[in-house]
């Protein structure tokens, strides 16, 4: 999608109340946005028509809400620890 569609589309979002830029009042966070009420029911009915497909019209799914956290024993038998790198958080100058 060429950048000027994209910008014309995040205008009207903003215009019309789907989003807003994230910590607007302190100056913004760059590229994050937060939801406003017409957005927040997007988000939701989005969500909801994800769960019917993916998980309500099928047998063979289940839902589950597990934890995001978990030990360090855990992340260190998925090989988690040893081999994660993330080039945004990982200091180059530091390795």
């Amino acid at each position: 999608m060429p950048a000027k569609d994209l910008d014309q589309i995040v205008n009207l979002a903003k215009r019309r109340g789907f989003v807003y830029p994230s910590a607007e009042i302190y100056g913004g966070f760059r590229s994050f946005y937060d939801y406003g009420p017409l957005g927040s029911l997007m988000l939701r009915n989005v969500k909801d028509a994800w769960l019917r497909t993916m998980v309500q019209m099928r047998d063979d799914v289940v839902l589950i809400d597990a934890a995001i956290l978990g030990p360090p024993q855990m992340y260190e038998a998925s090989g988690h620890l040893a081999n994660f790198s993330d080039p945004l958080v990982d200091c180059t100058v530091c390795k």
